[in-house]
């Protein structure tokens, strides 16, 4: 496995240093891939981005928060589609899927406290993107939860 280091790592070593002061209240996060050309950033305070980059589209990704939970968790995956992402804590396993044929297809109704949005920021969002992301909101039973460690796998498209 690849640690990847952030950008909140990096803030956290210049506060020990005492050249940044940094709040208690940043949620921090070491993470963790399998996969050679799989990176993953983390952007935010109380409300989280993690932004996926996978060269060959199909990854894992471990996450171990270091500090107090966020209020919300967004998944920014900068793939060409996006046919399936799953969300894993403790024993709660939660999957979308978003074909290359159409829009999201849901696996729980709006409103469970498992459902997990799913949008594209794109110019021309048909799969396979050209440019943009697809954005993936992690449910509300995750973030009451607050774990601790979580994973998510993801697959562009089925081979």
């Amino acid at each position: 496995m690849r640690l990847v280091r952030t950008a909140g790592a990096a803030l956290l070593l210049l506060g020990l240093a005492g050249c940044v002061g940094i709040s208690s209240e940043v949620p921090r996060y070491r993470v963790t891939t399998e996969r050679p050309g799989d990176q993953v950033t983390v952007a935010g305070g109380d409300m989280v981005t993690f932004d996926i980059t996978s060269e060959q589209g199909i990854g894992k990704a471990g996450f171990e928060r270091v500090g107090p939970p966020p209020q919300g968790v967004t998944f920014r995956l900068r793939l060409k589609g996006l046919e399936e992402f799953s969300l894993k804590w403790g024993d709660q396993s939660v999957t979308v899927h978003y074909p290359s044929s159409g829009g999201p297809v849901p696996t729980v109704t709006p409103g469970d406290p498992l459902a997990m949005p799913v949008t594209v920021e794109a110019e021309n969002p048909t799969a396979p993107l050209q440019d943009g992301y697809f954005v993936v909101e992690a449910p509300p039973a995750f973030i009451e939860d607050a774990p601790k460690q979580f994973r998510v796998e993801w697959i562009d498209f089925y081979r």
